[in-house]
């Protein structure tokens, strides 16, 4: 039943993740997608407004990534960097100086019920990865792996839900919010 489980899941423990089994979710075995494609997607009928969803979620993002730029420009946090109007807003992420901030960061926003969270381990340095990727068990470094990503989902939030996790952020700073 786990096995089939983690196939569904495309190899990873997500649902573990999502019962509050396990911390953060990485790729444990083989796996699969077993979502509709594209194709078929298209001949099921017209947009039922997922197009809509994608703009909210990318105004979302877009609306994150404005707010919290002087953060940036102040050198507490990084920003995600993404060519203009690239970003699907799957995600938001910041990245902190180190693993202790990211952590009090989460806390502080834990405080407020604001979820943001480290949900997932990079491919290469998971399980999975390691028995079957490449380097095969070899150490493979990556930017940011010590200082991962503290994550507010930005999609299905109204404005003034993202602004409140901003303002929080500000707060957690130490940094006044001019706009």
């Amino acid at each position: 039943m786990q096995r089939a489980e983690i196939l569904r899941e495309k190899g990873t423990n997500r649902a573990q993740f999502f019962r509050g089994q396990v911390d953060k979710y990485t790729w444990v075995d083989v796996g699969s997608s077993f979502l509709p494609s594209e194709l078929i997607g298209a001949f099921l009928g017209p947009d039922r407004g997922g197009g809509n969803h994608h703009r909210h979620r990318r105004a979302s993002f877009d609306r994150y990534l404005h707010a919290l730029r002087p953060l940036q420009d102040a050198g507490c946090l990084r920003l995600p960097q993404v060519p203009e109007g690239l970003a699907n807003g799957h995600i938001f992420y910041i990245l902190t100086e180190s693993l202790a901030v990211r952590e009090a960061l989460t806390a502080a926003l834990k405080e407020d019920n604001i979820s943001a969270v480290f949900h997932y381990v990079p491919l290469h340095a998971s399980p999975a990865g390691r028995r079957f990727g490449p380097g095969r068990g070899r150490a493979a470094g990556h930017h940011g792996h010590g200082r991962p990503p503290a994550a507010p989902a930005p999609f299905g939030m109204r404005p003034d839900e993202v602004d409140r996790v901003v303002d929080r952020i500000f707060a957690f700073f130490g940094q006044p919010r001019t706009a």
